[in-house]
This record gives C-alpha cells, structure tokens and sequence, in this order.
C-alpha cells in the first residue's frame, strides 16, 4: 500500500505534576479507493474537538473535510456553484468553518464559511 499523509487527533490528559499524558490516538481520514490516494491535512480544531482541514491528492487542489469529534471519517464540506476544490482553515467554538473556496470562472480563491445545519 502506498503511503499517504495521515492527520492524528491525539487526547490528553494533565497528569497532575505540569505535563500531559496522552490517553487515545485517533488517525482522521480515509485512503481512497481504486488507484486514488487520498491524503489529509488538518488546519484546526474546536474545543468540542471537531477538526477541519483539506483531503484530496494534493493540499492545492483537494477539498474542504470536517471531522466531528472523536469520529475517524470525514465530511465533504459543500462547495458553492462554480467551486472546484477548497481548504477549510479554521472552526469556532460554534461550529463555522472558515475557509477559501477556488473560485473556477474567476482562477481565484473566495473567502468561504461554512454553518452547518445542526451545529449551533
């Protein structure tokens, strides 16, 4: 199996003298399938622990992810008309998603954010 760039979310814990001790790793994202690796990058993460960042083959021209805390698989973030390929950079304690979105027609980024329904 080939290689792939993986994003970890690690859980600590104090361990009561000033340090930390790690309780779980989680590896987030998927290998694709067929001849298509898939490599994720994460960007940030909420205090919930929802995490967001890009997948695709490469970080330029891959797409916007959320993973929801302490779940491994990804959500598509939903692209705009005319959106080929997007990153999602930042999350609020809310839950928005702030990214860029490629804008096709215009060979530019868009400032894009996401609020998913649900999330308040």
């Amino acid at each position: 199996r080939a290689s792939s760039v993986r994003a970890i979310r690690w859980i600590l814990q104090s361990d009561g003298l000033g340090g930390w001790q790690v309780v779980s790793t989680d590896v987030l994202g998927d290998v694709g399938t067929g001849r298509t690796t898939v490599h994720v990058w994460p960007g940030a993460v909420s205090q919930a622990g929802d995490v967001v960042g890009v997948a695709g083959a490469y970080i330029m021209d891959g797409y916007p992810v959320k993973w929801s805390a302490f779940e491994s698989a990804f959500q598509k973030l939903p692209l705009p008309r005319g959106g080929a390929q997007g990153r999602a950079m930042d999350i609020n304690n809310l839950g928005w998603i702030a990214g860029a979105v490629w804008d096709e027609a215009n060979k530019c980024d868009r400032a894009a954010i996401w609020r998913l329904r649900g999330v308040d």
